[in-house]
């Protein structure tokens, strides 16, 4: 239709019509829509719906009834995502509690303080702003739910219908009881969706404060009409010296207060007060009812005002305690027991739904709501036809007999084509990624756009002469622009593709034999502080974890040496063996819950010292070798409970330095042992066909750590400083379904071992985690997380950088294996391999753009900072994004000026470290090509980053001397300022890049020390608060915890 105008106006019209008539189209379109909002609010202000009317308290076949007569009028709706009822009752809701709140705050405390009803409303102001606030940012109105198309509701959500009802019903006495008994009387001939069901608590305190806003109003009234009491009693006895005589009232108030009992009660009271006799009294009572003979006395009004007043406190009452209750409802553990859906998939034949965390369970209703609702079929339906698919069972599936097989695995075309009565496809899963084809043609697009249009400026701008030139700026580009082309690619694929949430078992509460795990720390250790600073971690690691079948040990080697045995072996092996069983006394359990497992040293050739085999790969792989029941390993001695070595299914391995947050060992195996995750094994390619081998969990680092240094601060908050360690691994599980393992995460042992063992060859690889994800199958878990520690200073970074780069560049000969890697696998660790060439490329961009383009100075910039600047955009986006889908939130961002600040810095300070980067990385790589094509030898060269910390200098000298290199880019670009032709805005550009590179040792020197003591000036008058405090505390304490209370003191006093 829209086209057919166009083509109208294109045809009869002139240009400047065509133009008018467009614009015209365009604003009728705008105005239509602003208009929509306007029509909804028009409809809820004109709505034909009356106050609550509250009923008295039916007995429980009177409310089955009624409520069962409710349903058989709900059945004709249809679906609407955005409808705006609701929040518009809200907010018109929200203006009347205000004004109410504002004309109260007006009144005389004195007379609230005569209103009960008045105080339990102000006692509650802010659980009722709070709950107002909390209908209009939960997004009910955004939920796609059914809305009415009849009756006198017509347009409304029905849950809002059935919690009103509700209300009505029962007079506001409504707790979780009644109201399960309720809706499942209501249930019996219409089931509620899954959305109205989570909706329902939501709404039945919305109706609640509907009500107590009315009465509310109704306070309001009261109190008012008290204070006009008030202001005519002292209008018409202010000439009164002597106040003896009631003839000054004895007249007509304003209309609306004649005969008014809150009025006329209210100035008795006050005659009272004044001291005015009973006679005097009487005459004003008779002058003012003389016609109403009901109210003949004082004590009659008292008594009706008593009944107004105490039936309004009542209500009040009622309402706000039962809006409490709501509120203090678990509304998970409601939506379990009235859930039609839910009671549905919990017939799992196998078992596996019930066992499920909840956000799992809620993953599988949400595919089924979303199939009920693109194709307006009952959820239960769906349910059903689920249940039966699940029951039935099919061989060629996995996990058959389990429902998420058909909702979220494998089966789900079965379940579509089933529900839409579409015949069964052929090939239930596709024969290639159409993500990851997506992904890779998004990323090719950007990179041809990118370096054409840089090719394009080169060629138009004039600047270039000879071809040579722009062939060399393109050469050193070329990887600059494939990073850029994959910064683009992964910021819209993450925006874009929704996140793969992984399913789990909720093993929170113990988890059961069948997936017994070991949680293990491999660690080198030289000494018994070192030893016993390992066995304080992994007992921190038991305290928060401390769910049954999980077990904890020490993978030990002792530091490398010229001979097999140190001295201080012994001492230090029978020191660990006598602390884990003192862990163990400490901590009686059977099985013993702690081990340590020692290794001896072999000799190694290409090291050239005694060592532990293969460090942390090789502890691993003879650790999961023990567990599969080999002996011939290098473990020579073993405190552990061997007989339970092969019960083990999952093992746990963290860095000595990571810290796993409370309960999420348990999640992981939660995760790791869901049917769906359960790796399937080829047995003939020894491959993974599906599922996973290895769950990695998010990395994150300390916020603070008490380092206390500007160092710490810009770059530990950055996840991943180093592009290329881990900032897509999210990116490859969303797309690929295949993720990258960072060494900290749980595998299964069996898998592991099956595929693994002796598979990579000895003294070549030195980071293994890559490798061992490309050829076991590795999932991420966002909802998992693990906290690292982070270098506090650049040259411990740095080193640290140099092994993850030594350790990448290692891997090169497996990009020229044939059949031994998947193309994603290859392509993993080419792409690590280019980021690390990175700095390097920026350092000679930079010095050819001087150095062959000196009038074009200033062309590197957009290349080297796009990585700064897209971040930066992305950061001001998502503010903006959330302001504007959010626009009444206070705080948006917090600390954003502080935010920005630090994002700005950390551009700085990488610009003026590039040089040394750039050095660190070419050194690292030239090390490993000479050893990986020449010499062979240490290749297995690493310290671990405790000791690299703790041996880190840190004078300025030490910095002057490691990052020396940085002058030599320096001086190339002061020299080349003398001989190239450039202009003196470019000089000064260049000039002041050349001083920071020049001065970079010192920068990182300043921003690495720890401000250890910082000098506080203490005032007399602080010190005194101070101490009056600190006395309050102690007191609190003294008073209230005692033995009779078990030591508990409560939450606050008055």
């Amino acid at each position: 239709m829209f086209v057919n105008i166009i083509e109208v106006f294109k045809q009869y019209g002139t240009g400047t019509t065509f133009v008018l008539g467009l614009l015209s189209i365009v604003l009728l379109i705008i105005f239509a829509s602003i208009s929509r909002r306007f029509l909804h609010r028009v409809k809820m202000i004109l709505s034909p719906i009356e106050r609550m009317k509250i009923k008295e308290k039916l007995t429980q076949s009177e409310l089955e009834l009624q409520m069962l007569n409710l349903s058989y009028s709900h059945k004709n709706v249809r679906w609407m995502k955005h409808n705006l009822v609701i929040s518009n009752r809200n907010q018109l809701a929200y203006g009347t509690l205000n004004k109410i709140r504002n004309s109260l705050s007006l009144v005389s405390p004195e007379i609230i303080a005569l209103i009960p009803a008045a105080r339990w409303l102000f006692d509650n102001f802010q659980m009722l702003y709070r709950e107002l606030k909390k209908v209009k940012t939960t997004g009910t109105s955004r939920k796609i739910i059914p809305v009415l198309q009849d009756g006198e509701f017509r347009g409304y959500p029905r849950i809002y219908v059935v919690a009103r009802k509700m209300v009505t019903l029962t007079g506001g006495y409504l707790n979780e009881e009644s109201i399960s008994f309720m809706i499942q009387a209501y249930q019996k001939e219409l089931p509620l969706t899954t959305a109205e069901i989570w909706a329902l608590p939501e709404m039945i305190g919305f109706c609640l404060l509907e009500v107590v806003v009315e009465l509310a109003g109704d306070i309001l009234h009261i109190t008012e009409t008290k204070s006009k009491a008030d202001i005519f009693v002292r209008n018409n006895l202010k000439e009164q010296t002597d106040i003896i005589d009631v003839s000054s009232l004895l007249q007509r108030p304003d209309k609306k207060y004649r005969e008014n009992i809150p009025f006329h009660s209210h100035v008795i009271y006050l005659l009272k007060n004044m001291s005015f006799d009973e006679s005097s009294i009487q005459r004003y009572v008779e002058y003012q009812y003389k016609y109403n003979t009901k109210y003949s006395k004082p004590s009659d009004i008292f008594q009706e005002e008593g009944e107004i007043e105490s039936l309004l406190e009542s209500n009040i009452r009622t309402f706000l305690v039962s809006l409490r209750e709501t509120v203090e409802i678990d509304g998970e553990e409601l939506f379990e027991n009235l859930s039609v859906l839910e009671h549905t998939l919990l017939k799992d034949p196998d078992g596996i739904y019930v066992d499920m965390d909840s956000e799992s369970r809620a993953r599988y209703r949400a595919v089924i709501e979303k199939l009920a609702v693109k194709n307006n079929i009952d959820e239960n339906l769906i349910a059903e036809i689920c249940l039966t698919l699940a029951v039935e069972g099919r061989e060629n599936l996995k996990s058959s007999h389990h429902v998420g097989c058909y909702l979220v695995g494998e089966g789900r075309s079965i379940l579509k084509a089933q529900v839409l009565d579409h015949p069964e496809p052929e090939r239930l899963t596709p024969r290639r990624n159409l993500q990851g084809t997506c992904y890779f043609i998004t990323f090719a697009l950007f990179f041809v756009a990118f370096y054409v249009s840089l090719a394009y400026v080169l060629r138009e701008s004039g600047i270039i002469a000879a071809t040579y030139v722009a062939t060399a700026f393109l050469s050193v580009s070329l990887l600059l622009v494939i990073g850029m082309a994959l910064e683009t690619t992964n910021i819209i694929f993450t925006r874009l593709i929704p996140v793969r949430e992984l399913q789990a078992l909720d093993f929170i509460k113990g988890i059961p034999e069948r997936a017994r795990t070991f949680l293990v720390m491999p660690v080198i250790i030289s000494s018994k502080d070192q030893a016993l600073e390992y066995l304080d971690r992994l007992e921190r690691h038991f305290l928060s974890n401390r769910q049954s079948n999980l077990f904890f040990a020490l993978l030990v080697d002792f530091e490398d040496a010229d001979i097999l045995r140190k001295p201080q072996d012994d001492d230090l092996e029978n020191f660990l063996s006598l602390h884990i069983g003192e862990l163990n006394d400490l901590y009686p359990l059977s099985p013993q819950r702690f081990s340590v497992l020692i290794r001896s040293r072999k000799w190694n050739e290409s090291e050239g010292c005694f060592m532990g085999w293969e460090r942390k790969r090789g502890k691993l792989e003879e650790f999961n070798a023990l567990l599969s029941g080999e002996q011939d390993t290098s473990f020579t001695t073993i405190v552990s409970d061997k007989s339970i070595f092969n019960t083990f299914k999952y093992v746990i391995t963290l860095d000595a330095d990571s810290i796993l947050l409370k309960d999420n060992a348990a999640k992981l195996v939660g995760i790791i042992e869901h049917p769906l995750n359960q790796p399937v094994i080829d047995p003939i390619k020894k491959r993974i066909k599906s599922g996973y081998a290895i769950i990695q969990p998010s990395i994150t680092s300390h916020i603070y750590n008490g380092k206390g240094n500007l160092f710490y601060r810009v770059f530990a908050g950055k996840q991943g400083l180093d592009q290329y360690c881990n900032a897509i691994s999210d990116i490859y599980h969303d797309v690929f379904n295949e993720g990258i393992f960072l060494g900290k995460g749980i595998y299964h042992v069996e898998t592991f071992y099956t595929i693994l063992n002796k598979k990579i060859p000895e003294n070549r690889v030195l980071s293994h985690d890559l490798l061992e994800s490309c050829y076991v199958r590795t999932a991420f878990s966002s909802s998992v997380k693990i906290i690292d520690d982070y270098p506090s200073n650049l040259l411990s970074h740095a080193k640290r950088d140099h092994r993850w780069i030594r350790g990448d560049w290692q891997l090169l000969p497996w990009l020229f294996k044939r059949n031994t890697l998947a193309c994603l696998s290859k392509w993993k660790i080419l792409d690590d391999l280019r980021a690390s060439l990175v700095p390097l490329c920026k350092v000679i961009l930079i010095i050819l753009n001087l150095a062959l383009l000196p009038q074009a100075y200033y062309l590197w910039l957009p290349i080297v900072f796009f990585s700064d600047a897209l971040a930066l955009f992305f950061l001001f986006y998502d503010i903006i994004r959330q302001k504007i889908s959010r626009p009444r939130l206070a705080l948006v961002y917090r600390d954003l000026l502080k935010d920005i600040m630090l994002q700005i810095l950390r551009f700085v300070l990488e610009m003026v470290f590039l040089p040394y980067n750039a050095y660190i990385a070419l050194d690292a790589i030239l090390r490993t090509l000479y050893r990986l094509l020449k010499s062979k030898k240490n290749l297995l060269m690493w310290n671990t980053a405790e000791k690299v910390e703790k041996h880190a200098p840190n004078t300025r000298m030490d910095y002057f001397v490691h990052m020396s290199s940085s002058l030599i880019p320096s001086a190339i670009i002061i020299g080349l300022l003398f001989v190239v032709d450039i202009s003196f805005v470019g000089m000064i550009f260049y000039g002041i890049l050349s001083v920071l590179w020049g001065l970079s040792y010192w920068v990182a020197y300043s921003i690495s020390q720890t401000s250890s003591e910082i000098q506080i000036a203490e005032l007399p008058e602080d010190e005194e608060m101070l101490r009056e405090i600190a006395r309050k505390t102690w007191q609190f304490f003294k008073d209230f915890s005692k033995s009779d209370n078990n030591w508990l003191c409560p939450d606050n006093y008055q």
